[in-house]
């Protein structure tokens, strides 16, 4: 079996399939490992799956896609966190240089170094 995005009426796909896109089926139950949907964050997409040795194809199958959420950026057509010495703390913002006194690991991810301390876990904007 084989996973891949649904063509759209325009020719254009819904989804692309990152990732281990084939799978062997046992006991009734076909699990593809590794396989990553993408598409536009926050959107519904489609998928099908298809068996092309005996030419069946699944109906159309939608997935909804969350968006980035806090920590993540968008970049194309996935989310993708923020670099080490960057963060973001509020979802849909875009990654800020490291506050003075802190260390950022990267996504929404932030650290006191000794001698300084952070006042609230609320959102920095």
């Amino acid at each position: 079996l084989t996973l891949r995005g649904h063509v759209r009426h325009d020719g254009k796909v819904h989804a692309v399939i990152l990732g281990t896109d084939t799978v062997r089926v046992r006991e009734g139950r076909a699990v593809f490992e590794g396989a990553s949907i993408v598409g536009k964050p926050g959107t519904l997409v489609r998928f099908v799956v298809a068996d092309e040795a005996r030419e069946l194809e699944s109906p159309p199958q939608a997935v909804g896609l969350r968006f980035c959420e806090s920590g993540e950026v968008q970049e194309g057509e996935m989310c993708v966190p923020c670099e080490p010495g960057t963060f973001s703390s509020v979802t849909a913002s875009p990654c800020q240089p490291c506050p003075a006194g802190s260390i950022c690991f990267g996504g929404n991810s932030l650290s006191a170094v000794p001698g300084y301390y952070i006042l609230s876990k609320q959102p920095l904007i």
